[in-house]
């Protein structure tokens, strides 16, 4: 037997006309699970003559990104994900301290303003790099470095980011 489609199902997602004519699509995804905060995926889609038929087609797609689980669920960034990873992390006080001036000196400075859903493997790849480049990361003890280098005296920006100083990935 087949089930009957209720004809009354309330439409999940809206569309929202907003003063300037533009609409607002928007569609509940749950909660946030560390901010505790609702979270929506919303999109703008500017005023004109198909824009109703856009924002439907977009609503539809986010509902579909729903019900497959590919939305982000968290809105936090890299920054908030490591201060919660090190508050709970149980290990020695040195350990947790070393962590901290790692994650401070080397990730923050690249990437730690950034969305955790953002990141892919260009910006990994790219944090690398800068890792690579950088003369504080290079180095074992003694003073060595993991891989022969060219002597000069620039200031590649992976110093000045290990320094902390301003300029990155983006620069």
């Amino acid at each position: 037997m087949a089930k009957a489609i209720n004809p009354r199902k309330r439409q999940q997602g809206s569309v929202d006309e907003l003063p300037s004519g533009a609409l607002r699509v928007r569609v509940y995804t749950g909660v946030d699970p560390i901010t505790k905060r609702r979270y929506d995926l919303v999109e703008v889609v500017a005023p004109g003559p198909k824009a109703w038929d856009r924002a439907e087609e977009i609503r539809l797609c986010f509902v579909a990104e729903v019900k497959q689980r590919r939305s982000p669920r968290t809105t936090v960034t890299i920054d908030q994900l490591l201060d919660r990873y090190l508050d709970q992390h149980q290990c020695g006080k040195r350990t947790v301290t070393g962590y901290r001036e790692c994650v401070d000196k080397h990730v923050r400075p690249f990437i730690g303003d950034r969305k955790v859903w953002s990141i892919d493997a260009d910006v990994l790849d790219s944090l690398y790099a800068e890792l690579g480049r950088c003369r504080d990361t290079a180095r074992r003890g003694g003073g060595q470095t993991t891989r022969p280098r060219a002597r000069t005296t620039a200031t590649t920006v992976a110093d000045r980011k290990c320094r902390g100083e301003r300029g990155g990935l983006d620069d």
